[in-house]
C-alpha cells in the first residue's frame, strides 16, 4: 500500500496557555472532517483509496487510517493489518472484495484531515457512527488549562500527529503533572499522573472511573473528569 503522510507533529515548551493555544491552532490547520457511510458501500480502489459509494469521492489513507479500518473489520481480516499494508493496492482491493463481510444495516464514520494547507485530505481514523469527532486532544489540553485556572505554568508538549496523541508535562510549585491522551478509537481515556519533584509517580487521583468519549456525548464528560482529577491532585502527594 501507498499511504499519505500525516500532518507535522508538534514539540514545544512554554507557558501552559501558549502551549494549549499552539495545539489548538495545529489541530485547526488539519481541517479535520468526517463522513458517514453504509458499511456495505465501503471498498478499496485499485489505486489504494477508500471509497464509500457514489455519494463520495474515494479518499487517500494515512497508515493509521488504514490500520483503523482493517482493525475495525477484524472479523473479515483477522490480524491482517501488517500483511495487507505490505501488499500492492490492486491486491488489497482484490482481497477486500473477496473477504469483506459488512453488516448490511450498519454505518461507519470516516474521519479525514489535511497534512498541510492545499494538500489532499486523507483518512486518519475510523469510528462508530455518532462518535464525537469534534472532541480532540486539543480539548483535553484546554480542560487541563481550565482545571489550573489559566495559570501560566511552565510546560512541555509533544503532539504526535501520526497517532493523534499528546503528552503534556506541567511544572507546578509542589509537584508536576503528566497528561496523556489520544484521539485513536480504542485507546485508553486521558490519563493524569502526579509526579513528585523527586521524580516519584504518585499515580492518578481517584475521583471515580476514567471518563471516555461515548457516541452522542460530545466529549464534555471527558473534560469534567480531567478537571476533577487535576483539582484532586493535592490529595495524592504526601
Amino acid at each position: 500500500m501507498l499511504f499519505s503522510s500525516p500532518p507535522a507533529s508538534l514539540c514545544l515548551e512554554g507557558t501552559l496557555p501558549e502551549v494549549v493555544e499552539a495545539l489548538r491552532a495545529t489541530i485547526e490547520r488539519e481541517a479535520r472532517f468526517a463522513w458517514e457511510a453504509p458499511e456495505p458501500a465501503l471498498y478499496m480502489t485499485p489505486d489504494g483509496r477508500l471509497a464509500g459509494g457514489e455519494e463520495y469521492e474515494p479518499s487517500d489513507l494515512e497508515a493509521a487510517g488504514f490500520r483503523a479500518l482493517v482493525t475495525r473489520y477484524n472479523e473479515s481480516f483477522p490480524r491482517a493489518h501488517q500483511l495487507l499494508a505490505g501488499l500492492t493496492p490492486p491486491t488489497v482491493a482484490a482481497v477486500w472484495r473477496e473477504a469483506y463481510r459488512p453488516d448490511p444495516e450498519a454505518t461507519v464514520l470516516i474521519s479525514e484531515r489535511h497534512a498541510a494547507a492545499g494538500a489532499t485530505s486523507a483518512v486518519y481514523a475510523v469510528y462508530p457512527s455518532g462518535w464525537p469527532v469534534e472532541y480532540t486532544v486539543a480539548n483535553v489540553a484546554r480542560a487541563v488549562l481550565d482545571a489550573l485556572d489559566g495559570a501560566a505554568y511552565p510546560c512541555a508538549l509533544l503532539y504526535d500527529a501520526a497517532s493523534s496523541s499528546i503528552r503534556l508535562d506541567i511544572e507546578l510549585p509542589r509537584y508536576n503533572l503528566c497528561v496523556t491522551a489520544s484521539d485513536t478509537y480504542g485507546e485508553p481515556a486521558p490519563a493524569i499522573h502526579v509526579i513528585g519533584k523527586d521524580g516519584r509517580n504518585y499515580g492518578t487521583p481517584n475521583v471515580g472511573p476514567a471518563r471516555r468519549r461515548r457516541p452522542g456525548t460530545g466529549g464534555a464528560s471527558v473534560s469534567e473528569g480531567i478537571i476533577d482529577r487535576i483539582r484532586a491532585a493535592d490529595t495524592v502527594v504526601r
